[in-house]
């Protein structure tokens, strides 16, 4: 069973108080996962938020079917799967284990409506929700920058 106390170590959720944690608790439960498996596709309906106790899961850009990039590695603590709580969209990327992975599950429509009754807990949420979405931003754009530094053509230019 997932508890308050369970929840406050997580970054995302570590402004709440314990009487805001545990209006959350009822939306959650534990999840396992197994290496390789797929925790959502890309563009599968935006249902579930996920916070992740143990393991690692890689965030991947599908390029073709047979070729997908890794834009991120998430670690213990890493919140994800944030689109469910902030539009009606699919999930932009897919979501795989890498390795044994235990995850807390959220159902995100209870979340939203979580949010309409208890405005603080809503703000307090999208305020840390944003700050990931920057961070990720961030590191996305140093990815892109680095790789296109590093293009044969650019090259090219610098030599002229």
């Amino acid at each position: 069973m997932i508890t308050s106390e369970i929840l406050k170590n997580y970054p995302i959720l570590e402004s709440l108080t314990q009487k805001e944690l545990e209006k959350i608790t009822p939306l959650c439960h534990e999840v396992h996962f197994e290496e390789g498996q797929v925790i959502y596709k890309e563009g599968d309906t935006a249902e579930t938020f996920f916070l992740l106790q143990s393991g690692l899961v890689l965030l991947e850009e599908r390029l073709h079917t047979t070729m997908a990039v890794t834009v991120g590695t998430l670690k213990p603590g890493a919140a994800f799967g944030l689109t469910s709580i902030l539009d009606n969209t699919g999930y932009s990327l897919n979501a795989i284990s890498a390795g044994t992975t235990e995850l807390i599950m959220i159902n995100g429509s209870g979340l939203i409506d979580l949010f309409e009754k208890d405005h603080t807990i809503g703000y307090k949420i999208m305020r840390a929700t944003v700050s990931i979405i920057q961070n990720r931003l961030s590191h996305r754009t140093q990815q892109f920058v680095r790789s296109i530094s590093e293009h044969p053509d650019i090259e090219d230019l610098n030599e002229e």
